[in-house]
C-alpha cells in the first residue's frame, strides 16, 4: 500500500477543488470526496483525517499544524494565518533515516521539494512555523509521527491469513478426493 501526504489545499480563486498529495513519487490531486473516502477506506493517508464527516488537519497523529493553500500558479497562502506563520513555503516530515552517523529527516516542501535537513535545521525551521507537521518537539526532544501500523499486527495478519488459504486449498483437497472416491465407485 502506498503512503500518501496531503500537502497543499488546491483552490479555484475562493473555492475549493481538492487536495495535492505526494506519494513519495508523483503528485496526486485528489478532490474532497476522494480524499475522505480513502482515509475512511483504510489507506495510508497522513496529513488529514475525518471528523463528524468533516476533513480537518490531522493534529493529534501526525501533528499537523498547517497547510498552504495553493489558489493560482505560483499563488501559495497558509491556511491558518497568525502572527507566527512567517513562512511562504511549509515542509512536511515524512520519514527519516542515517548518514555517517546522523539522522537526517525527509522533507517535502509545499511546493514538492524534496530533500534531508539535520536536527538542528529541523528544530529551527519547527520554531519558525516553516515545518507544518510529521514532526512535533516535545521537551526540547523530536518526535516523528508514526506512520503506518506495527510490525507485529502486520506479520500475525499475514499469518492468519496463510492460514486461512491453507484450510480452503486442504478442504478443496479432500472435496476432489471424495469426488473422484464417489466416482470410481460408480464404475
Amino acid at each position: 500500500m502506498c503512503k500518501m501526504y496531503v500537502v497543499n489545499q488546491l483552490n479555484l480563486g475562493n473555492r475549493k477543488l481538492g487536495y495535492e498529495l505526494f506519494n513519495g513519487k508523483e503528485i496526486v490531486e485528489m478532490t474532497e470526496k476522494m480524499l475522505k473516502d480513502s482515509i475512511v477506506s483504510g489507506k495510508e493517508v497522513y496529513g488529514m483525517c475525518v471528523v463528524n464527516d468533516e476533513l480537518v488537519l490531522d493534529k493529534e497523529n501526525f501533528f499537523m499544524r498547517n497547510m498552504m493553500i495553493h489558489s493560482h500558479i505560483g499563488n501559495y497562502t497558509a491556511m491558518v494565518e497568525d502572527d507566527t506563520c512567517i513562512a511562504k513555503v511549509f515542509y512536511l516530515v515524512i520519514g527519516s533515516h542515517t548518514e555517517a552517523g546522523k539522522t537526517v529527516y525527509d522533507v517535502v516542501s509545499s511546493r514538492f521539494e524534496r530533500c534531508g535537513i539535520n536536527e538542528e535545521k529541523l528544530q529551527a525551521w519547527y520554531e519558525l512555523g516553516v515545518i507544518n507537521g510529521g514532526v512535533k518537539i516535545e521537551n526540547n526532544k523530536l518526535v516523528l509521527a508514526v506512520q503506518g501500523k506495527p510490525e507485529p499486527e502486520k506479520v500475525q495478519g499475514v499469518a492468519e491469513k496463510k492460514e486461512v488459504v491453507a484450510k480452503k486449498k486442504e478442504e478443496t483437497t479432500e472435496k476432489k478426493e471424495s469426488a473422484s472416491s464417489t466416482d470410481k465407485n460408480k464404475k
